[in-house]
């Protein structure tokens, strides 16, 4: 019990820094401890940050695909407005000739109320 007290180690770090018989070997044990335990803590971060790094990834990419399936989407839906708009401008455009047809041929039309 005495060395323990003598070593500057904690209970719990003891198990991890070899018993010493000066107190001047303590001091580095206990940084030692301190240094992987910190490092340890980092590197757990660092798997968390990566972690969170591959779900953005996941996520932008399933953002990137739910992007180009609506663009596809409303380009069809574009593509169907402009045929039928088309198709009504082709219609209006035979009924304006019919129109222009039907006014030059109806002028010389004789209605028989003129001779009387």
């Amino acid at each position: 019990g005495r060395e323990r007290m003598e070593s500057g180690c904690s209970q719990t770090s003891q198990t991890a820094c070899p018993p010493s018989p000066s107190s001047a070997a303590s001091v580095p044990c206990t940084e030692d401890s301190q240094r992987e335990s910190g490092e340890e803590a980092l590197d757990r971060a660092a798997t968390g940050l990566e972690s969170l790094l591959r779900q953005a990834e996941v996520v932008r990419s399933e953002v990137a695909a739910t992007e180009r399936l609506v663009q596809a989407r409303l380009a069809s839906s574009r593509n169907r407005m402009l045929t039928a708009m088309v198709g009504f401008c082709a219609s209006a455009t035979w009924v304006a000739c019919a129109q222009v047809a039907a006014t030059m041929l109806g002028q010389n039309i004789h209605s028989g109320l003129e001779a009387e």
